[in-house]
């Protein structure tokens, strides 16, 4: 600023002839001299005044709002639902999806976690994306507002139907990188179960029968393995030569504990695909 105000008083000095006296050619080359210096100077005064007004009022208020970013809570909709660091892993853990289907609500989906500690990662990450408590990190963080699977391969009735109803996620994760495959290759060799066909992992099936044989699982195969990707399988429901082997090269985590009636509404649908509009995880 000091170097801004000698140049403009030189100048004004010079235009009122209060210098020296030059020729007319050198006083008008003299002159377009020292207007681009002032120009210049000018320039570089805008510039530094800008940068102070970032400094002093735009970063202050852009560090705010990233503070309450951080600091907001999860997001939550319809029933209240905890975050997962303050879910007992240790035992049980209910997990809910609010269902509609062409704009209308069917029901509601309830499932329980039996051991979260089996798998740990798999299963926070499917808590997580249930809560959606990293939505204001990575909106895609979450199951809200997916749809399920909608073919022929998934409405009751049409020979291709496969006896299980696939929710693929956004193919965010909500642990560790958001892209990065979750892999837990020392848990799986421990919670192997060899069946006609191949092998299964996690829960056992003939444990979790109540509920009418419905499994929540996860794929360890396939490109939807390690991310968001996870399968409602109605094993129970199945005919014979299904069973079991609708489980194949997945891993159990849980079972429906209610809402069989809104699976069957699911099941049944043709109209549009079925959308989770809720989720989360229940307290105990």
């Amino acid at each position: 600023c000091t170097l801004l105000d000698a140049a403009i008083t030189y100048s004004l000095r010079f235009r009122e002839g209060k210098v020296f006296h030059l020729g007319k050619t050198a006083q008008a080359l003299h002159m377009t001299v020292w207007t681009k210096v002032l120009g210049s100077a000018m320039t570089v005064w805008t510039i530094a005044a800008a940068i102070a007004a970032v400094h002093t009022c735009i970063l202050p208020t852009c560090d705010a709002f990233i503070v309450k970013r951080r600091t907001a809570k999860p997001w939550r909709r319809g029933s209240p639902v905890l975050p997962v660091a303050q879910q007992e892993l240790e035992g049980p853990v209910k997990v809910f999806f609010d269902i509609e289907v062409d704009d209308d609500p069917i029901g509601r989906l309830v499932f329980e976690l039996p051991d979260p500690t089996m798998l740990p990662e798999h299963t926070q990450n499917l808590m997580k994306l249930c809560t959606g408590e990293r939505r204001p990190i990575d909106p895609l963080c979450s199951y809200q507002d997916c749809a399920f699977e909608f073919s022929p391969q998934y409405v009751e009735g049409f020979p291709q139907y496969r006896w299980a109803h696939v929710l693929k996620g956004r193919g965010r994760n909500a642990v560790g990188r958001p892209t990065e495959k979750i892999a837990e290759p020392a848990n799986l060799r421990s919670l192997s179960h060899s069946i006609y066909g191949g092998t299964y992992y996690g829960l056992k099936y003939d444990e979790l029968l109540e509920g009418g044989g419905v499994m929540l699982t996860m794929p360890l195969g396939g490109p939807g393995r390690g991310s968001t990707r996870m399968s409602i399988v109605r094993v129970g429901e199945s005919p014979q030569e299904w069973k079991e082997r609708l489980l194949l090269n997945s891993a159990v985590v849980g079972r429906l504990e209610s809402g069989i009636e809104t699976l069957h509404l699911m099941a049944r649908q043709t109209s549009a695909p079925p959308k989770v509009i809720a989720t989360g995880v229940l307290g105990a």
